[in-house]
């Protein structure tokens, strides 16, 4: 394309061949847009079996199409360059193949801002201010179209309902009584709780169930850092919890169970207040109302429990 950077771009013809079986809602009105604020430079062609270069004499020719119909041309002029759709084996080192049609899209969109911005420098510098100016808004006109497009695409498409992921706590290698502790204090704010002897097994639960529920982890001070890292690395393993006597001052170490269940609580609050704030987001209110109702709740717990003159202790 270096003859597009010498040449007068009014000598620049886009075209467009046989893109029409493969535009989406998106790029159908990308498309469209370009051409209404570009006609003078494309042409648009559909169901073509040929392309007479002829046609356009002494103009450079950037041509946008697929690879099945780029490979019938024959004798291409060396003043075309070739911008091709190959969604089925693409080349990712070829800066001229698109795995795309939005990628391939973007290019058309891009070299027409280009081309008038490169007119904006040669007016320049034959001393017409006037004629640049012209160009340059032409080109902040494409991008600032092109950029509505896709904010107006985006908020008119509709947003896929958010389904509610389970909160699973798990206790590895618990003593007696922490199980049964935890149920009574915390309920129904966990979907579910499991206690587990063997580090395999949790490592094996916890894998068959990435993509079904969140997990609290609680560990015993003693188990090795090794073991939390090995946890750490799953998406849906949202805290990890240290239970125990320990020298350690980390946040998540506790040597109580008060202080365990205080930073439970701290997280369950923000847990859920961040699910509310993702289903509200979402236009799911009754979803969102479920959520903030039990951050909230988890407030007044924490205040009652923690912060009142007759503090308890969980035994």
């Amino acid at each position: 394309m270096h003859a597009f950077f010498s040449a007068s771009l009014a000598d620049v013809q886009f075209v467009v061949i046989n893109l029409s079986s493969h535009l989406n809602d998106l790029t159908s009105v990308l498309l469209a847009t370009l051409f209404s604020l570009a006609s003078d430079s494309i042409v648009i062609y559909q169901n073509e079996t040929k392309l007479d270069f002829s046609q356009w004499p002494n103009k450079i020719i950037l041509l946008f199409t697929t690879t099945q119909f780029a490979a019938t041309l024959k004798n291409v002029p060396t003043c075309v360059t070739i911008y091709a759709l190959n969604s089925d084996d693409c080349n990712f080192e070829d800066p001229y193949h698109f795995a795309t049609i939005q990628d391939l899209v973007d290019q058309l969109s891009n070299a027409i801002v280009q081309k008038y911005r490169l007119e904006t420098c040669r007016y320049n510098q034959i001393g017409e201010p006037d004629k640049a100016k012209e160009q340059e808004m032409k080109a902040n006109r494409v991008e600032h179209e092109i950029k509505k497009v896709y904010e107006q695409m985006k908020e008119n498409s509709p947003k896929k309902p958010l389904h509610n992921i389970a909160l699973t706590i798990i206790w590895l290698r618990p003593e007696v009584g922490d199980m049964e502790s935890l149920k009574e204090v915390f309920g129904e704010y966990f979907s579910s709780y499991h206690s587990f002897f063997n580090q395999h097994t949790c490592h094996y639960y916890i894998v068959e169930n990435e993509h079904r529920n969140d997990i609290f982890l609680i560990m015993n001070t003693s188990s090795e850092q090794s073991i939390a890292n090995g946890f750490r690395q799953f998406s849906n393993v949202k805290n990890i919890y240290f239970y125990g006597q320990s020298t350690n001052s980390d946040e998540k170490t506790f040597d109580t169970r008060n202080d365990l269940y205080y930073r439970l609580t701290y997280d369950l609050i923000g847990h859920y207040g961040e699910l509310g704030d993702n289903y509200q987001e979402n236009d799911q209110l009754k979803e969102a109302r479920d959520f903030f109702v039990k951050a909230q709740k988890l407030c007044r717990f924490l205040n009652e429990k923690f912060f009142s003159l007759n503090n308890p202790v969980f035994a």
